[in-house]
């Protein structure tokens, strides 16, 4: 028997790893004529090390940050999708927030491409692919 994947979360930013990962949402997605969530987490905390550090100082605040990474998503949603199903965009602030969305929409299948990431930092605690996979109450595609 086959699973039924009707709503689906895929986590999208605009790389090639993501366009993959939404390639294969919509496979799931015209199959059961399902409806997709592209979320972007977008990180609210500052690091010395981050070139959005210096838009912030800049007089950039979180607000447009995520508005930024909204439209930037919905470009990416409506290139790749268009109007063949359902979607909406989600900006999230971290591992929690998306998997309270995947509660909260009542997901029956995460996607997610896992990002190049320092090996050591991804020792240390992961990234959000691996954190979302680990705890994602569904099933869940991990793309590497």
């Amino acid at each position: 028997m086959k699973p039924n994947y009707e709503r689906i979360l895929c986590l999208v930013d605009a790389d090639d790893h993501s366009r993959a990962a939404l390639a294969l949402a919509k496979i799931f997605a015209r199959e059961r004529k399902g409806t997709i969530f592209l979320v972007n987490a977008h990180s609210i905390y500052e690091s010395p090390f981050d070139p959005e550090v210096a838009r912030s100082k800049a007089g950039w605040s979180i607000a447009e940050g995520e508005a930024t990474t909204r439209k930037r998503i919905e470009k990416v949603a409506q290139d790749q999708i268009g109007s063949e199903f359902p979607w909406e965009v989600i900006v999230h602030n971290g591992v929690d927030d998306i998997l309270n969305s995947v509660r909260r929409h009542e997901v029956d299948l995460v996607i997610l491409h896992k990002r190049p990431d320092s090996g050591v930092r991804e020792w240390l605690v992961g990234n959000t692919a691996y954190q979302v996979a680990r705890r994602a109450p569904c099933d869940v595609l991990l793309l590497a």
